[in-house]
């Protein structure tokens, strides 16, 4: 079903429900989808783009290291944003954007958080639901609190230790970032055990392409413990707050884990990497 920005925007502060008043989940990537963030959202762009950091590397416009900046004005330059990212994250730890890397740098600040409250008709709704669903510890989670679920489902920040309850409390989104070197041994632990990761309806992987850029895997923290164990890398993962700025240099693998619904903001940029010895 279609709906237009107005409605999207009122659901994802609000919440939307299906017509049995199930919890819709809302997701917008690559917001607006042609150049005109800075048209269509001026006052905005301009304060995105004075808060991000490292502006000699990230400004679009005036960024001396930025060799997005110095392409002719006449040359076809790339939409390189800024774009806007929202995804709602309803409890059950499935808001997420999965294993994929860009052809350009790029900064992402988290600009929003909220957690959506249900209204009592549909928690009534989910209560006599539960009766009848097989899972009813995914539906419980429903009428939890965030701390709450946060000890029911707790999220490992790094092989054999956990972020605590409070600490996601705080958080909006939970992300991996893989070395560019590892690409190689992160592709043959993808492709070894791609049955064991399941797409859109839970259903199987039937085919891997290209393990990274088909964007089909999420890797949990059993399978970053495995991956670390067999082939002995392991990602950078963090905990990303609101007013956070996460650098991503071209090339490195990444994934992210909504821990909130966040609305996230982001510009790609080609950093000149200046040499020690130069």
């Amino acid at each position: 079903m279609e709906i237009n920005i107005h409605k999207f925007f009122k659901g994802y502060l609000d919440g939307l429900a299906h017509k049995d008043l199930w919890p819709k989940m809302l997701k917008l990537k690559d917001w607006p989808p042609s150049n005109s963030f800075e048209e269509r959202l001026p006052r905005h762009c301009e304060e995105y783009i004075g808060a991000l950091p490292f502006q000699e590397y990230t400004n679009p416009k005036f960024g001396f290291l930025n060799l997005a900046v110095k392409l002719p004005q006449k040359a076809l330059k790339p939409d390189l944003g800024p774009k806007t990212y929202i995804a709602e994250e309803l409890g059950r730890g499935d808001s997420v954007t999965k294993l994929h890397c860009d052809m350009s740098d790029s900064v992402n600040i988290l600009m929003h958080t909220t957690e959506v409250t249900l209204a009592p008709e549909q928690l009534r709704c989910i209560e006599r639901m539960k009766e009848d669903h097989d899972d009813k510890v995914v539906l419980k989670e429903w009428l939890m609190s965030s701390q709450e679920k946060c000890r029911l489902r707790p999220v490992e920040i790094c092989p054999g230790s956990k972020l605590q309850a409070d600490q996601i409390a705080e958080g909006g989104a939970l992300w991996d970032i893989f070395h560019r070197q590892d690409v190689a041994k992160l592709k043959k632990y993808l492709i070894k055990h791609s049955r064991e990761f399941t797409d859109i309806n839970s259903s199987p992987i039937e085919q891997v392409v290209h393990p990274i850029h088909d964007q089909t895997f999420y890797l949990t923290s059993e399978h970053k413990r495995n991956l670390k164990e067999e082939f002995g890398i392991e990602p950078w993962t963090f905990v990303q707050k609101l007013g956070d700025a996460v650098l991503i240099p071209a090339g490195c693998p990444y994934q992210i884990r909504n821990l909130k619904s966040c609305l996230q903001v982001a510009v790609d940029l080609f950093l000149l990497k200046m040499s020690m010895n130069a």
